[in-house]
């Protein structure tokens, strides 16, 4: 399978890391389609996978013990998720999911 090359893409985290920090990350990103609704991480579930959105917008949500749901944050392609694992932590109260509307959401994300 061919890398993703640092230059073609649109994540700002990804495209600001140095060559040397994204090299040790390139062997472990896939492109991966994804459509509106689709949740990437589920509450209180260890997170497999980190996206960096390439177009489009995630929602992240939180639930209530008695069901209710806000939406807690939004990110694009200036984010990633799963920044709970950068704190240390392997699982997260909150779900995440695609919130696009404009055109197909794409993200990187690592295998």
């Amino acid at each position: 399978m061919a890398h993703i090359s640092q230059s073609s893409l649109h994540n700002r985290l990804l495209r600001a890391m140095s060559a040397d920090d994204f090299g040790i990350l390139q062997p472990h990103l896939i492109e991966k389609a994804q459509k509106r609704g689709d949740v990437i991480i589920e509450p209180n579930a260890p997170i497999e996978h980190v996206h960096f959105p390439e177009r489009g917008i995630t929602s992240i949500v939180a639930a209530s013990d008695d069901g209710r749901r806000l939406e807690v944050g939004l990110y694009g392609r200036e984010g990633m998720s799963g920044t709970t694992l950068v704190l240390g932590s392997i699982a997260r109260h909150t779900s995440t999911s695609i919130k696009s509307r404009a055109r197909p959401f794409s993200s990187a994300r690592t295998s």
